[in-house]
């Protein structure tokens, strides 16, 4: 068996998959604060019923709903998925949006340059809409 250090983040991914599943101890017990478990539930129950097997991108997008909340009861898991996300990020790098917004300072620094520029794009509620689903900000915040 190959150690963690040579698994691809989606065979990490997969492992969390499969011994989540398996257990099935937080499919009732997690709620609307955890979007992980749910998403987890629905791929494999997709998966399971429906023939269609979970794909790399999806296994890239379930890891990064998890916030590493400590709710799950499984220390094992939370460790597979930091695994898995730092491993994603090792191969294929942040996206510019993840850079931008995780780098608040910088963000800040970049946007304290032009701040009329800033607050009319902010002004205009098309314009407004669409820089937030370009940062994947959620529409409310």
């Amino acid at each position: 068996m190959a150690s963690d250090s040579v698994k691809t983040p989606e065979q990490i991914m997969r492992k969390v998959l499969a011994d989540c599943a398996d257990c099935d101890t937080c499919r009732f017990l997690m709620d609307e604060s955890c979007l992980f478990f749910p998403q987890l539930y629905r791929l494999f129950d997709r998966e399971m019923e429906g023939g269609r097997p979970v794909s790399d991108s999806e296994l890239r997008d379930l890891s990064q709903l998890c916030t590493l909340c400590d709710l799950c009861p499984c220390p094992n898991v939370r460790m597979d998925i930091m695994k898995a996300k730092t491993a994603f990020v090792r191969r294929d790098g942040l996206s510019l949006r993840l850079r931008l917004l995780a780098d608040v300072q910088k963000f800040g620094q970049l946007t304290s340059r032009m701040p009329r520029l800033v607050n009319l794009c902010l002004a205009r509620p098309g314009l407004k809409s669409l820089l937030k689903k370009t940062a994947a900000v959620h529409p409310s915040r």
